[in-house]
């Protein structure tokens, strides 16, 4: 039995559409970025914060840490992550910066689920430690 060469070309074609539509839906669900996304939580890491899709306008993952009030903010954000100094970090790695007389840090950072609770654990114990040792300083001097 012998195949027409125009059912052929088809079937060939009718697969390639299949694919690249397939191949389209597939990736273009997968292109956002997801961050953990919740309104003020203790600090205390007592609160499961849940990682969501970001719209795909969204650049970057923040976390807001106010000292004073003892809360954290886990947000997606359409701006980009920038320094201390105003200036936009291109860095792959978190960026964070603290802001209004040091009682409040923001972390931001570009990658999935970068601004979960574990990942600011090592900032907060070291922001926690450098403001430590400069009580102990200034009190000694």
């Amino acid at each position: 039995m012998r195949l027409n060469a125009k059912y052929v070309f088809c079937v060939q074609h009718c697969l390639l559409r299949s694919s690249v539509l397939f191949f389209y839906a597939i990736f273009s669900q997968t292109t956002a970025l997801r961050c953990y996304v919740s309104g003020p939580t203790p600090n205390n890491n007592s609160v499961d914060v849940p990682l969501q899709e970001c719209h795909p306008t969204v650049v970057s993952c923040m976390t807001t840490i106010s000292w004073v009030n003892n809360f954290s903010s886990f947000y997606c954000s359409t701006r980009k992550c920038i320094t201390k100094t105003g200036e936009t970090s291109s860095s792959t790695t978190s960026t964070f910066y603290n802001t209004v007389n040091d009682s409040q840090t923001i972390y931001c950072c570009y990658t999935d689920g970068c601004n979960s609770h574990s990942s600011t654990r090592s900032l907060k114990s070291s922001l926690s430690f450098m403001i430590l040792i400069t009580v102990i300083f200034f009190r000694i001097s």
